[in-house]
């Protein structure tokens, strides 16, 4: 297994955590459009969908940002589609509030880009990346409602 490879990692990771803690420790733009009978005051919020190794893996325990050093492949799948965001807002706004606020594009460079191999073959073809980040924000969402 080769480190920070898109879609070489062991298992994922569902991080979720408590909001109403989040925003007594950092107050956000997110915290401020929480009303008290939001999903978000009483449950586990979205924080991830993480690509992890089992084991250690020259120093590290799961990928982070594949193939940023890969000017080519890194310019066409870093970025969130502009065209991807829409489709998410309203469920971000219950599950991940912070999505809205700058998370979603965090978590996709940080580990989305790493979340499978088919950003290799999508590099370079907008469609097929924006339907590579569609589904890791779609499969993360899905866990929230399980």
């Amino acid at each position: 297994m080769e480190l920070n490879t898109p879609g070489e990692f062991d298992l994922y990771l569902f991080v979720r955590f408590w909001t109403p803690e989040a925003c007594l420790q950092e107050y956000t733009p997110a915290c401020q459009s929480l009303n008290a009978s939001d999903w978000a005051t009483y449950s586990l919020t979205l924080h991830g969908l993480w690509p992890e190794y089992a084991k250690n893996i020259s120093g590290s325990i799961y990928p982070e940002e594949c193939w940023s050093n890969n000017a080519t492949f890194w310019d066409s799948v870093s970025n969130v589609d502009a065209g991807v965001t829409p489709q998410f807002t309203e469920r971000w706004q219950q599950y991940a509030p912070e999505y809205n606020y700058g998370l979603a594009t965090h978590e996709w460079t940080k580990h989305g880009t790493c979340y499978s191999d088919e950003l290799i073959e999508a590099a370079g073809n907008p469609q097929a990346v924006a339907a590579a980040q569609a589904n890791y924000f779609h499969d993360q969402l899905t866990l929230c409602q399980d």
